[in-house]
């Protein structure tokens, strides 16, 4: 199955829209509704759409819950102690069981004793749940997330066929899929857009608005035209700086990379603060070059033909006034 990613709400305070090409390294601020491969997972396991849509909501509203990105940060669940990316041996798959019972009024050492008695006494209901095997398949989640202990199985296998209630049963696909979420993570390098990364990205389409035609918000940047005559292209990038700066005007080969990252102790201002001073100091990147050494480097050649012609310029001017100065003479000399 495929683990795309969520879609962007349609409309919102705080639609993602408004960072333009870096709309894809967020998610939005507010709870998306559940992505489709997890209700088709949902739907070849559970015949009752309600409760398909219940168990995809409840995965959602955790994952993105405070316990959820302080499981993903600390790569554990801080009340159940379990690993964010799923079980890891047998004594984890009991942690989880315990965890599950107890939240849900129910005992495990009295669940683990009836399933056995009711072995024993060979009325142990059969077991109309799919195998725990094709649950793995279906949600794309290593070997390692079943138990391997017969009598764990056992269990697991009695709680997700709802033997022992609905509640447990919908506690244990709800953390299974949110383990899922974790391999396959749709969020993957992704930053939660707050209401300081909505207002960077209005300030910086202000800054764009306000330079006309030397800065242009694309689909795959922006560009910005520099007083130099060099053409800047920024992009966004996955990994920090979050943005990659390219001189567009060179031919061997097309497009210099410039490594222009934000100043020591600005890095966790908001992505649309960083790209506003860029764009400003990109635009008066000749001003800009006096105090970054790499961009006076890079505009060095530039810089000396444009000085030169200037110089040139001038020096033709001053040429052409004291000839005209010698001409002016010369006429009055004859007159006389």
């Amino acid at each position: 199955m495929g683990y795309e990613a969520m879609k962007q709400p349609t409309s919102t305070e705080l639609n993602t829209k408004n960072a333009g090409a870096w709309a894809s390294q967020y998610y939005p601020n507010i709870i998306p509704e559940p992505p489709k491969w997890m209700l088709e997972a949902l739907a070849k396991i559970e015949d009752r759409p309600t409760v398909q849509i219940e168990i995809a909501k409840r995965t959602i509203e955790e994952w993105h819950s405070p316990i959820g990105i302080a499981s993903r940060s600390t790569g554990f669940n801080p009340y159940t102690f379990l690993p964010t990316k799923g079980p890891e041996h047998d004594r984890h798959h009991t942690q989880l069981l315990q965890a599950v019972c107890k939240t849900s009024g129910l005992s495990m050492h009295d669940i683990m004793n009836e399933l056995t008695e009711l072995s024993i006494s060979g009325t142990l209901p059969r077991n109309n749940f799919a195998h725990t095997v094709d649950l793995l398949r279906v949600f794309g989640l290593p070997h390692r997330c079943i138990p391997q202990g017969w009598k764990l199985r056992r269990a697991m296998n009695h709680i997700l066929s709802g033997y022992f209630g609905e509640e447990p049963r919908k506690k244990i696909l709800s953390t299974m899929l949110m383990w899922t979420l974790a391999i396959h993570n749709p969020f993957k390098n992704r930053r939660r857009y707050t209401t300081a990364e909505h207002t960077s990205f209005d300030l910086l389409n202000q800054v764009i608005e306000s330079l006309g035609t030397h800065a242009q918000a694309t689909e795959d940047g922006i560009i910005v035209y520099g007083k130099s005559g060099e053409i800047y292209d920024i992009h966004p990038m996955q990994r920090a700086p979050r943005y990659r700066v390219k001189a567009a005007t060179q031919a061997e080969p097309p497009g210099v990379g410039l490594c222009l990252p934000p100043e020591l102790g600005t890095e966790e201002l908001p992505l649309g603060d960083h790209l506003c001073g860029l764009v400003l100091g990109l635009r008066n990147d000749i001003a800009t070059s006096r105090r970054i050494e790499l961009l006076r480097m890079f505009l060095a050649p530039r810089l000396h033909r444009l000085y030169t012609s200037k110089i040139d310029r001038r020096a033709r001017e001053l040429i052409e006034d004291a000839r005209r100065r010698r001409r002016a003479i010369d006429s009055e000399g004859e007159e006389e």
